[in-house]
C-alpha cells in the first residue's frame, strides 16, 4: 500500500472516517472499564457519547484550548460537505461533530498519542457531565 505523506495529506473524510471509529473505541473501551453492565447496557451507554449532538457540544466546550494547529484541522472538518447527511440530525451539530472526528483522526495519523488521550479524556468528561445534566 502506499505511503500518502501523513495526516496534512488525507482527506478530510477519511481523516473523519478514522475518528469516528477510534472515538466509538475509546468510548466502549472506558465504559467497559468502569461500568458493571451487560454489553446491551454498555452500548446503550455508548450512544450518549458518540452522537452527534453529544460530539458537537464537547467539542464546542474545549474549541479555546486547541492549539491554533487543531482549531485550523476542526474547521476543514466543520467545512467539509458530505454526500449525505443523516436524517434526524441537524446540518451545524453534524458539521461540528465532524470536526471533532476529524482532530482526532487528525491526531491519531500524526502520532501524537499523549494529545490525542488528553482530549479524548477531556471530551470524555465533557459528554459525560452533559450525559448527568441531561443537557443532550
Amino acid at each position: 500500500m502506499e505511503q500518502l505523506g501523513g495526516a496534512r495529506h488525507l482527506p478530510v473524510a477519511a481523516l473523519a472516517w478514522l475518528g469516528d471509529a477510534y472515538w466509538e473505541f475509546y468510548v466502549r473501551d472506558r465504559l467497559l472499564r468502569t461500568v458493571a453492565a451487560s454489553a446491551h447496557r454498555l452500548s446503550y451507554c455508548a450512544t450518549g457519547y458518540v452522537s452527534a449532538v453529544a460530539q458537537a457540544a464537547a467539542l464546542r466546550a474545549i474549541e479555546d484550548t486547541l492549539t491554533p494547529e487543531e482549531q485550523t484541522v476542526a474547521r476543514r472538518g466543520r467545512n467539509h460537505r458530505p454526500s449525505s447527511l443523516p436524517r434526524n440530525v441537524n446540518p451545524i451539530d453534524y458539521a461540528q461533530a465532524t470536526a471533532m472526528e476529524v482532530l482526532l483522526g487528525y491526531l491519531h495519523v500524526d502520532g501524537r498519542q499523549k494529545r490525542l488521550a488528553e482530549l479524548s479524556d477531556l471530551l470524555f468528561r465533557i459528554c459525560e457531565q452533559q450525559i448527568e445534566d441531561k443537557d443532550i
